[in-house]
């Protein structure tokens, strides 16, 4: 377990490694994409699209998972904002 007072659930619930039968271990839960069978393009849930850029090296210097494999951080907010996000989302209008 991970003593570190800024790591954890937003709950403070100690969770004994997010539920993974594994122990804990570093595989994260992949979500497969829903059977499309019209001809249309699939579009992406926000978990798939976000569970893609974490699996991306090119990514990593901006977001990647935890070592424990049970959440993400966002190391340089900067460079996820310029680099990464404009490659995965559509320029939101307000």
């Amino acid at each position: 377990m991970n003593n570190d007072p800024t790591f954890g659930n937003a709950y403070g619930v100690d969770n004994g490694g997010c539920g993974n039968s594994n122990g804990g271990g570093t595989a994260p839960l992949l979500i497969p994409p829903k059977n499309n069978k019209n001809k249309h393009k699939h579009k992406q849930t926000f978990a798939q699209k976000l569970m893609h850029i974490l699996s991306v090296k090119d990514c990593q210097q901006a977001i990647r998972w935890m070592p424990n494999g049970c959440a993400f951080c966002i190391v340089d907010s900067k460079a996820l904002v310029d680099n990464v996000l404009p490659k995965y989302f559509k320029e939101a209008k307000y």
